[in-house]
C-alpha cells in the first residue's frame, strides 16, 4: 500500500505560449505534478497550467505555488483523484504569455488500490550556498514528495539526494527536479550540491495517501466538535471519496 511512480517528462528551456508537455498516465493514476522552473527575474504570467485529456476535456490544475531566488523562481502545481485523466495521452498547456525562458518537468503516480492522494504540505526555502535543500515533515503512513529547485549556478554537479526526474544546465544557471516516497515519519530533507556558492530557491510538495479507513476516521471526528481546519480537510476529503464512489 504506497504510492507508485508513473511516468515523467520534460520541457528544456522553453518560450512558447503556451509550454506543452505530453505525459503519460497509469490506469489507476491519482496523481500528476508540474514543476516549474522560471529563468530570470520576470515572473511566468498567464495563469493555471490545465490538463487536456485525449477526449478534449479540460481542466485546470491546482496551485503548490513556489519560491524566488535573485535570479529565478520555482513553482508546483497539481491535480489528484477523479482529476487525473486515466489514459495514455494527457498533455498540460502551461501559459507564458511573457515568453520568458522556462524548463518544466511533469509526473504522475498512483495510489494502492482502492485508495486516493490528498494534498499534505508545501515547504519553500531559498537562500545563497552550495546546498539548495527544504525539510519536510511527512505525515504518518505513505507519502510521495515532489521539489523543483533553482540555482542560479551555472555548473551542474549532478548531485541530488533524492530520485531525479530531470536536471538542466544552461550554461549559466541549474533547474532541477526529484521525487522521494516513503512511509517514515521522520523529517526528510530535498537537496542538492552545487559546484559554487549561488542564489538558489525550492520549494517541495507533499502528498499522503488515504483509505477508507482514514475516511471512517474523518467521519467519527466529524460527528465530535471538530476544529474548523479540520473540518475544511474532511471536506475536501469527503469530496474525493463521493467522486470515487460515485455517492
Amino acid at each position: 500500500m504506497a504510492f507508485t511512480f508513473g511516468y515523467k517528462d520534460q520541457q528544456i528551456d522553453s518560450t512558447a505560449d503556451p509550454i506543452t508537455t505530453l505525459i503519460l498516465t497509469p490506469a489507476d493514476c491519482t496523481l500528476i505534478v508540474l514543476t516549474v522552473a522560471v529563468t530570470g527575474t520576470v515572473s511566468r504570467a498567464g495563469g493555471s497550467p490545465t490538463l487536456v485529456d485525449i477526449d478534449g476535456t479540460t481542466q485546470s490544475m491546482l496551485p503548490g505555488l513556489g519560491e524566488a531566488s535573485a535570479e529565478g523562481e520555482v513553482e508546483i502545481w497539481y491535480a489528484v483523484n477523479d482529476n487525473c485523466p486515466n489514459s495514455l495521452g494527457v498533455s498540460i498547456d502551461l501559459p507564458n504569455t511573457g515568453t520568458i525562458n522556462i524548463t518544466t518537468s511533469s509526473s504522475s503516480y498512483s495510489c494502492a488500490a482502492g485508495n486516493w492522494a490528498y494534498f499534505h504540505e508545501r515547504i519553500d526555502a531559498n537562500g545563497v550556498s552550495t546546498a539548495p535543500s527544504v525539510t519536510v515533515t511527512p505525515p504518518a503512513g505513505q507519502y510521495v514528495i515532489v521539489d523543483s529547485m533553482f540555482s542560479g549556478y551555472g555548473q551542474d554537479s549532478g548531485t541530488n539526494n533524492r530520485t531525479k526526474l530531470y536536471s538542466n544546465d544552461t550554461g549559466n544557471e541549474i533547474n532541477a527536479h526529484q521525487y522521494h516516497i516513503g512511509s517514515s515519519t521522520a523529517t526528510i530533507a530535498m537537496s542538492y550540491t552545487t559546484a559554487a556558492s549561488d542564489d538558489w530557491c525550492i520549494t517541495a510538495l507533499c502528498f499522503a495517501e488515504y483509505t477508507d479507513g482514514d475516511l471512517k476516521r474523518w467521519n467519527g471526528i466529524l460527528n465530535q466538535n471538530i476544529t474548523v481546519m479540520d473540518s475544511k480537510k474532511w471536506n475536501t476529503i469527503s469530496k474525493v471519496n463521493t467522486k470515487k464512489t460515485g455517492n
